[in-house]
């Protein structure tokens, strides 16, 4: 009986050390710094995320496309590109790696861009009055409005939002665009 919960325990830890997912401290330092340049950008819609995959038995990185026609972005463990999976005008990206979604294993979304920016504005009534001036409209986050609040920018403490008219989005730099 003693050997049963032996082998359980020491089957117990393979599994959790196997099915983990990566910290941060663990990533290579080009996923950390691939990373850092997205949340840099603008925040897009879908948010960005980036996926760690197995493929033919390597780690890969996936970074889906984020938008319409744009290719989706397969790397190597060492940051090198290796294809577009999907994406493009066709939906099916490069071609180069046409089996990937029929072959991965073990994929998990290692970040995903929160959508939340610090913005070089100098207070709220400056974000407000850039807001207002694009034709966009202010919000001051709470409670109230939580729902749209998701995608939220802090300034000195406070969550606000500038919610754009349809077909346009916010711009820290040029406002609604």
């Amino acid at each position: 009986m003693r050997r049963w919960y032996f082998f359980l325990a020491v089957f117990t830890m393979a599994l959790q050390t196997v099915a983990r997912p990566v910290q941060a401290e663990e990533q290579p330092a080009w996923v950390k710094a691939f990373i850092a340049q997205k949340e840099a950008g603008p925040v897009e819609n879908p948010p960005a995320s980036l996926s760690q995959c197995s493929y033919k038995g390597k780690t890969v990185y996936y970074y889906p496309p984020v938008c319409c026609d744009q290719m989706s972005e397969l790397y190597d463990e060492a940051g090198n590109y290796l294809c577009a999976p999907d994406g493009g005008m066709t939906g099916d990206g490069d071609g180069k790696c046409s089996d990937f979604f029929d072959s991965k294993k073990d994929c998990e979304v290692i970040w995903k861009d929160s959508g939340r920016r610090e913005l070089s504005i100098t207070g709220v009534k400056a974000f407000q009055k850039r807001c207002e001036k694009s034709g966009g409209i202010f919000m001051d986050c709470d409670a109230a409005f939580a729902q749209l609040c998701a995608d939220a920018t802090s300034i000195d403490g406070r969550d606000v939002i500038c919610s754009c008219k349809k077909g346009t989005n916010w711009d820290p730099q040029e406002g609604c665009r």
